[in-house]
Order: structure tokens, then C-alpha cells, then sequence
């Protein structure tokens, strides 16, 4: 089950979706603890737009590797690709591991709700674990931008364009 999850993690990385799909519900056929193929499943579903089912894999990797964050993470994302709340389940994932992908994944959801002050301590959180994150850099410009902190969101654009010439380009046009 673990070399037909690795297989399939190549057939993904191919954009070979179906190929994917079906060898890791092989790989769980074969062994339904194998809490990796649940997640890899659960992703490869979730991209696919098959929701609910990416949810039930994501929630049998809860129920195998309650400890995993990855699982939570996926959880969060089909609550908020669904219109739930997703801010449970990605505060289970940091509560886990402070990620500052899952850090930013939650401050979007904070943001969206106009929880500025939340998103900003939330993305502070994220640039204190790596601070060479351009990632959270810019989030945690959009968010003083909602603050209507200005010059301090200029102050951080320009710190990401000294961290990534190409990725602030977009923001200076």
C-alpha cells in the first residue's frame, strides 16, 4: 500500500488525477489505516471538486493519525470551499504543527470576515516561524492594507520585493 500511495503521489504530480484517485483507493482497500493515502485521496478529491468525499478521507486520517495536521488542514478546506467554517478545523491544525502555510490558509478566513486584528496576530505568528516567508510577507501586507495602515503595508511590499524581485511586481503595477 505505501509504493501504490508513492505511485500515486507521481501520477498527481503528473496531473494524471484519475490514475491517482484510483490507485490510492487501492492502497486503502488494502489498508484503511494508512492515514497518507487517506490524506493524498483526500486532496487529490478535494482539487477535483468532490467535496464530501475528500471530507470522509481527511475524516479516516483524523480517525487513524489524530495527531496529523494535514488532516485537519484538509478539513478546513472543504468547510471553507463548502461556505462552513473552516477556522475549527485549520486552529486544530496549528494546535498541531504552526505551519505558516495553514497559518496563512486561516488568516484568509480571518480576513474574509474583516477579523483584521485576529489575521494580522495570526500572520505575525507565521513571519516569527520564517520570516523569509514572501507568502506570509504579503498577506501580512494585505492585511495592514484593510487596516488602513498604509505606509507600513508599503513597508512590507517593499521588504518582499527585496525577499522576491518577481513576486511583488504584481502589487507595485
Amino acid at each position: 500500500p505505501v509504493a501504490l500511495s508513492v505511485t500515486a503521489n507521481l501520477y498527481s504530480l503528473e496531473g494524471e488525477t484519475q490514475a491517482a484517485v484510483s490507485t490510492l483507493q487501492h492502497a486503502v482497500a488494502l489498508d484503511d489505516r494508512l492515514v497518507p493515502a487517506h490524506i493524498l485521496l483526500g486532496l487529490e478529491l478535494f482539487h477535483v471538486g468532490n467535496y464530501s468525499e475528500a471530507a470522509r478521507c481527511f475524516q479516516a486520517a483524523v480517525r487513524y493519525g489524530p495527531s496529523n495536521y494535514l488532516a485537519f488542514t484538509g478539513l478546513g478546506d472543504v468547510a471553507r470551499a463548502t461556505k462552513s467554517d473552516p477556522i475549527p478545523m485549520y486552529e486544530k491544525a496549528l494546535s498541531l504543527n504552526p505551519y505558516p502555510y495553514t497559518i496563512c490558509r486561516c488568516a484568509d478566513e480571518l480576513l474574509e470576515r474583516h477579523r483584521f486584528a485576529d489575521a494580522l496576530n495570526l500572520i505575525n505568528r507565521a513571519i516569527e516561524i520564517n520570516p523569509l516567508s514572501v507568502t506570509c510577507r504579503s498577506r501580512r501586507a494585505l492585511i495592514l492594507a484593510a487596516l488602513d495602515q498604509l505606509p507600513e503595508a508599503l513597508s512590507e511590499l517593499k521588504h518582499v520585493l527585496s525577499l522576491e524581485p518577481g513576486e511583488a511586481e504584481t502589487w507595485f503595477n
